[in-house]
């Protein structure tokens, strides 16, 4: 696991992950990341944070419940 996470994220509980390429691209402000999201989403996420969102400028962040 790569990154700077804060010592309650939920990426140490494994239901957290980054995503900072997407198809070769490395994922920032100008590059389409919706399809991403979506995804994040549709699999039930219950946060995700993208590129303009504080401490996230090079990746989406996608959460699920803690267990």
């Amino acid at each position: 696991m790569g990154g700077d996470h804060s010592a309650n994220s939920r990426h140490y509980v494994g239901v957290a992950l980054d995503i900072n390429v997407i198809n070769g691209s490395h994922v920032g402000q100008r590059r389409p990341h919706a399809a991403a999201m979506a995804a994040c989403r549709a699999l039930g996420r219950t946060e995700v944070l993208r590129p303009g969102d504080a401490g996230h400028s090079t990746h989406i962040h996608c959460a699920w419940p803690r267990p």
